[in-house]
């Protein structure tokens, strides 16, 4: 496996691909265009570094490695099914992490009812995107939302959701310094787009804000969601397209099943 990470929904689509025995079937089944299915299906592949189908007259035929991976994909869903309804009963404990990139209160409520349901009590952990992926890599947490789509292989990415990112300032008006999370220095051809002398880096949306609403000089990134809870910025410019919420766990950990209840 290279330094990707694989989507959960390629997965999903190489299942339905691999039942129907072709891409077609597949996207009628999936109501997608067979071009994404395609494409999905050759991401994979890329991933794994083998050839999971061949093209025959009759559609499409799984090599060995993809007779495997089918193998070992529904041996791991059924261990994490017999897993999950194991734990139905019990009080158990899960660490939720938030990139602070993502409206902590606005998903936190979102996951209340899928927990009280798996009788599960969450425990919410906000830390920078890079410092999430190294617990989820140590174990330390279940299951992670980041602003930032993360690659690392073993985990299981699946964008859930899309939040826009504005430029705010107090006046109106772009300023000489922009203030940013690190986080969005994935943004680049955003901010190179905008007119400033001085950028600065700070860890935490919140105290990003408040300076943003004391300061008339500076003017800074930040998600849409925060913006529109404090009256006294106005919103330069909006990017709606540009924000992406990346739901990361291991296979098998209760985070992926919470992402599909939600």
């Amino acid at each position: 496996m290279n330094d990707f990470g694989i989507l959960a929904s390629d997965i999903t689509y190489f299942l339905v691909v691999f039942e129907q025995k072709s891409i077609n079937g597949a996207a009628r089944k999936l109501n997608l265009d067979a071009g994404n299915i395609s494409r999905a299906i050759a991401r994979l592949e890329q991933n794994l570094g083998v050839k999971l189908f061949t093209r025959h007259k009759n559609g499409l035929r799984s090599t060995e490695f993809g007779d495997n991976f089918n193998a070992a994909v529904q041996e791991a869903q059924d261990s994490f099914s017999n897993r999950l309804a194991s734990n139905k009963n019990t009080n158990r404990h899960i660490r939720i992490g938030f990139s602070p990139a993502i409206g902590y209160s606005h998903f936190c409520y979102r996951f209340i009812q899928p927990l009280i349901d798996l009788a599960m009590t969450p425990e919410f952990i906000i830390a920078p995107s890079s410092q999430l992926v190294e617990m989820i890599k140590h174990r330390e947490v279940d299951f992670v939302l980041s602003h930032n789509p993360v690659k690392f292989p073993g985990v299981i990415a699946r964008s859930i959701s899309s939040e826009g990112v504005v430029l705010c300032s107090r006046t109106g008006t772009e300023q000489k310094i922009l203030i940013l999370h690190p986080d969005m220095l994935g943004l680049e051809r955003i901010i190179q787009s905008f007119n400033y002398e001085t950028r600065w880096l700070l860890r935490d949306y919140f105290v990003i804000s408040k300076i943003l609403e004391s300061n008339e000089g500076v003017m800074g990134l930040i998600p849409e969601t925060l913006a529109k809870g404090r009256s006294t910025l106005k919103i330069l410019r909006t990017f709606s397209k540009e924000g992406r919420i990346t739901a990361l766990s291991w296979p098998g950990s209760v985070g992926v099943e919470l992402i599909k209840q939600i």
